[in-house]
């Protein structure tokens, strides 16, 4: 048997895709996978190699095209390169046996699919489809069937008013684009289409929240045809959205009234999505209906400044008295969102150089200089270091970490600050180790909560929270409580802008 190049066989037959990614890949994309290993889904050689020269030319086609536009994938903003290989192996496994043949370009094979393709559209076009066919031929096969469907109807017509069932053949007539819009379009379907035209614009997080609301409502409902959406099925909905549960703090509670308008609104604009594509006369039964309740602040845990004694039980831990800390972060983050009202991912995605001089003061530059980076705001900024910091040697720590025999790089060839936290490619940001390490997590095995202000006993009054968020509150009170003018503490904790760094620096002296 010849060997194909990319074509490997596993342990139980199958054919599989392996190709490695090059080197500059793998540097412009540091969170991707370097080898692509994928299933043919298939256990017959000639198969298998007909498809990994389908992959291997697809795959080259996509890595030109990333190379042209560098880091943008030249496709949906939520997908990797192997989330788009993996389906385009599902469309040439599951494609037509003669769009296998593809792989035959300028040979005799490729010409029965010329053929074939032509047959098919010269059948489109004698039903009058042949209009809606789009540049791309996606949809050849979903008119040929709507063309075979219709010539079965008129074969049905003509048999009748042979029997003399009917006194005339009905002549087959081109569809209107309302008539097209009038089939059957799932919520499922519907769904994946509004996935589709949203990756690009909104965050992942936000794509999978929606498409969870979406899913709820399916399973309520069905995956019924959208024009088949009624007001009883609105109040069976909302009845089962009333009595859905959540599990927070280790308690099993009701979702809140917010979150219950959060799936009204996803649902609200799947339906206008429906609406702008495929009918227009649609009703959307979920705009105007969402939940009503006073104030957001009162349906949901209110977080709130810590304490001094609270600030007491941190501070006076081992970790800041004795140093006994597992990461540089851990000692560090809390002091400088005290110190700065800085956010715990502005925080954790500091680099070294990130602490600058600026007219004499020792500043903090948040600011999104590399792709990873990302502020709330969107404003860079610069954060005036307390002397309090320079007093425990945060100068010195840094400038650690800029001499080369100390510095570390990750693995985007960037010389973060604090080493143990990692990029969530997902997600976004570097917080997530902090976060899990500060704010805890509940452990079901010992029906406790675990973490950093667990440990210290930091707690929070019922309709309150408390965590790493709540350094900012605290921040904020202080320099409120110190007579800082409002436009100097939105500079620092970036809500605006207006103030030089001498200024903010003698706002800080009266901290």
């Amino acid at each position: 048997m010849a060997r194909v190049r990319h074509l490997i066989q596993n342990e139980y037959g199958v054919y599989c895709f392996r190709y490695t990614l090059p080197k500059w890949y793998k540097i412009s994309h540091p969170y991707d996978k370097r080898t692509i290993l994928l299933s043919l889904k298939t256990k017959d050689f000639d198969l298998a190699s007909a498809r990994v020269q389908q992959m291997s030319m697809f795959t080259r086609l996509l890595l030109t095209k990333i190379k042209k536009h560098g880091r943008v994938i030249p496709m949906s903003k939520s997908k990797t390169i192997n989330s788009i290989l993996r389906e385009y192996r599902n469309y040439i496994a599951d494609a037509d046996p003669n769009e296998q043949k593809a792989v035959y370009w300028g040979t005799e094979k490729f010409e029965e699919i010329i053929e074939y393709q032509h047959n098919r559209l010269g059948f489109i076009e004698h039903h009058g489809l042949l209009e809606f066919v789009n540049v791309d031929l996606e949809d050849v096969d979903e008119l040929y069937g709507r063309a075979k469907a219709k010539e079965a109807r008129v074969k049905e017509d003509e048999i009748a008013a042979t029997l003399g069932e009917k006194e005339n053949v009905v002549e087959a007539t081109v569809p209107s684009t309302e008539e097209i819009d009038k089939e059957p379009i799932k919520l499922s379907a519907l769904l994946e289409s509004y996935v589709e035209e949203k990756a690009s614009s909104i965050t992942v997080k936000s794509l999978d929240q929606t498409k969870g609301h979406i899913e709820f409502l399916i399973g309520v409902v069905g995956d019924i045809d959208v024009s088949k959406f009624n007001e009883s099925l609105l109040r069976k909905y909302r009845g089962e959205l009333t009595k859905r549960k959540v599990k927070r703090r280790g308690t099993i509670v009701g979702i809140k009234n917010l979150t219950k308008n959060e799936h009204i609104e996803s649902c609200r604009q799947l339906f206008e999505h429906a609406k702008d594509l495929h009918n227009v006369n649609l009703t959307n039964f979920f705009a105007g209906r969402k939940v009503k309740f006073v104030h957001k602040k009162q349906d949901s845990d209110k977080r709130v400044p810590f304490s001094t004694d609270d600030l007491q039980r941190m501070f006076s831990s081992e970790i800041f008295t004795l140093g006994t800390y597992k990461h540089p972060y851990q000692y560090w983050a809390p002091l400088l969102a005290l110190y700065t009202g800085s956010r715990a991912n502005e925080i954790a995605q500091l680099r070294t150089d990130d602490i600058v001089v600026k007219e004499g003061v020792y500043c903090i530059s948040h600011n999104t200089d590399t792709d990873d980076k990302k502020l709330k705001t969107g404003d860079s900024r610069l954060v005036p270091i307390h002397p309090k910091l320079i007093e425990l040697e945060f100068i010195k720590f840094v400038e650690l970490f800029n001499q080369k025999k100390y510095r570390w790089t990750d693995n985007k060839e960037n010389h973060l600050l604090f080493k143990g936290l990692r990029h969530d490619p997902k997600r976004g940001g570097y917080m997530k180790e902090l976060s899990r390490w500060f704010n805890g997590e509940y452990r079901k095995k010992t029906n406790s909560f675990i973490g950093f202000k667990h440990d210290i006993g930091i707690k929070a009054d019922e309709g309150t929270l408390k965590d790493f968020h709540s350094f900012r509150h605290t921040f904020s009170t202080a320099i409120q409580n110190a007579g800082v003018p409002d436009e100097f503490s939105y500079q620092m904790t970036g809500h605006s802008e207006g103030i030089s760094n001498n200024e903010a620096k003698l706002a800080f002296m009266k901290l």
